[in-house]
């Protein structure tokens, strides 16, 4: 009877990875800036995201990550909805490795509430410099990240809706091969790459 799974073959989550990374579209401008932050001789160590929902950020943070690996970081994940924990547990939560550069990244950080500036204050003690920290909320950065200097090591990316041609492109990798079909998609979802994913999957359906 088989038990487990060899690290050889390719997993469910593999999939799920591929399949992330191949209906991810635009973004170049953001993706350059992440490109920026992640080089060895970059000044700047947390890059913030925010945006409305729907509008990608975990996408793009996921996005950063794929890139991050390939450019030899370790890559530490985590989702706040979940980082319920006093700052000594969360802290205990965040795997950074020694070996290598880590980029520690912190999806939905709005639900950290007050313990975010805490949380942040203690990682910047306890990082190493060559590492990183991606995070991203639906709200603007709040006064303590305009204080002590961290507007030097900061990139505050805010994120716009798609363009129209990177609205289109996800469809069309859907299977939805139809121009017209795709411009009324696209119309519709303002940009939002959730809306997009949804009214795709409801059009393929029919």
């Amino acid at each position: 009877m088989t038990t487990g799974v060899s690290r050889e073959a390719k997993t469910i989550r593999d999939v799920l990875q591929e399949t992330d990374a191949a209906n991810f579209t635009g973004r170049e401008a953001e993706l350059a800036a992440a490109a920026k932050f992640l080089e060895p001789n970059s000044s700047s160590r947390i890059l913030y995201i925010h945006g409305p929902g729907g509008i990608g950020k975990s996408a793009l943070l996921r996005a950063i990550g794929r890139s991050a690996v390939q450019a030899g970081f370790k890559l530490s994940a985590h989702d706040a909805r979940s980082m319920h924990l006093g700052l000594g547990a969360l802290l205990a939560t965040l795997s950074v490795g020694a070996d290598r550069p880590t980029l520690l990244v912190i999806d939905e950080v709005d639900h950290l509430g007050s313990m975010l500036a805490p949380l942040r204050e203690a990682l910047l003690d306890l990082l190493p410099a060559d590492s990183r920290i991606a995070m991203a909320g639906r709200n603007w950065p709040d006064e303590t990240w305009r204080a002590g200097g961290l507007p030097e090591i900061v990139i505050d990316l805010p994120l716009s809706p798609l363009s129209r041609s990177d609205a289109e492109a996800p469809l069309e990798h859907k299977g939805i091969s139809d121009p017209s079909s795709r411009s009324k998609i696209a119309a519709w979802a303002k940009g939002y790459p959730h809306a997009l994913m949804v009214a795709a999957s409801i059009q393929v359906r029919r």
